[in-house]
């Protein structure tokens, strides 16, 4: 069922990666046999999904490095969204798909942090179109002040966004390249967040 939700959104892939968990090791027994047992036409059928399932080497979790580390991100958002708190299957299908949506907007490949490059390519671009991408980016604009912890280093900041303030950790903040700014001709620093 998982699989065919994966086809219904986004297509039939080519290939199929995993490592060698037992309940993928035992997916793959039963779907063999049940293939086997199929008539020819029917396995004719199927085969035009021509999917291609390959496993990782047995201890060696390093092979699935990039989704091993979107796994990671996955359940860290879960973790700060949800906690340990039990909730609903209708709770837990929303926030898995806001979660998704967040991770479909980080950058497939190398980001330049000069503000006159194209933006980078995301995987929302690639399924929604560069619009809907801008729609959903962070407000840019000033930081204003900053805010330094016990230990001397700056923690939080004051962002001014659309003319109103609002005080954000500095892990939420994209820091931009200096910007002349054409009313007072000195260069202030623009933030993301």
């Amino acid at each position: 069922m998982s699989l065919r939700r994966f086809i219904a959104r986004r297509g039939t892939p080519a290939e199929l990666y995993s490592d060698q968990g037992t309940n993928f090791k035992a997916a793959e027994k039963e779907l063999h046999e049940t293939f086997d047992g199929l008539s020819l036409e029917l396995q004719q059928l199927l085969a035009k999904q021509k999917i291609a399932f390959h496993f990782n080497p047995p201890a060696a979790p390093h092979f699935g490095g990039a989704w091993e580390r979107e796994i990671r991100s996955v359940k860290s958002a879960l973790y700060t969204v949800v906690g340990a708190q039990s909730v609903s299957e209708e709770v837990l299908h929303t926030v898995l798909l806001e979660v998704e949506a967040i991770l479909n907007t980080k950058p497939l490949g190398y980001t330049s942090s000069n503000i006159a490059d194209l933006d980078a390519i995301t995987p929302n671009i690639l399924l929604m179109g560069p619009e809907q991408e801008k729609m959903e980016a962070m407000p840019v604009d000033r930081v204003t002040k900053v805010h330094q912890g016990t230990d001397g280093r700056v923690r939080s900041a004051d962002v001014r966004i659309k003319g109103k303030i609002y005080t954000r950790p500095v892990a939420r903040l994209i820091i931009l390249p200096d910007i002349p700014d054409s009313k007072q001709g000195n260069g202030l620093r623009r933030s993301a967040g």
